[in-house]
């Protein structure tokens, strides 16, 4: 029988994703209210015939991790398998050739999103309408397609 994954498993999921860049991320005199896990299957999974094999109909390569904080602040970590440049880089002989990709928005609850790709360390500001989760969520569930799981942490 396999565990219950819990707030504090989830926690150390998104330090393990973050690094060195956690502490910056998710200061330490910020509350934490929750933390929602959104699995996904990308176009690519199943475009390469992975969900075909058995036992992975329901697996997921790709991930939105949401950290809520007490003053309405949020950040969303978009993680997973991205194929490159090439239509064939994905798989070979059972193995996923597709490279990982981290991608954070920080939410300040007002207005504002930076958008930090945690590989290149190449950093973005949207404002404005740009700058709304309204926009930010519904075009992050779109680009990494069929939602299979969700799960909801809380302290």
């Amino acid at each position: 029988m396999t565990e219950q994954p819990t707030f504090e498993s989830a926690l150390l999921e998104v330090q393990g994703i973050l690094g060195s860049k956690h502490s910056e991320l998710v200061p330490s005199n910020q509350k934490i209210t929750s933390i929602k896990k959104d699995d996904f299957q990308s176009d690519d999974f199943r475009r390469a015939g992975l969900i075909l094999e058995q036992g992975r109909e329901n697996e997921s390569d790709r991930h939105i991790i949401t950290i809520s904080f007490a003053g309405g602040e949020q950040l969303f970590i978009m993680t997973g398998k991205v194929r490159g440049n090439g239509p064939y880089e994905l798989t070979y002989g059972g193995a996923d050739l597709r490279k990982t990709k981290t991608v954070t928005y920080s939410y300040d609850g007002v207005g504002t999103i930076v958008e930090l790709d945690l590989k290149s360390g190449e950093s973005v500001t949207h404002t404005g309408k740009a700058g709304s989760t309204d926009m930010l969520v519904p075009a992050l569930h779109k680009v990494n397609g069929r939602l299979v799981k969700t799960e909801t942490f809380t302290p």
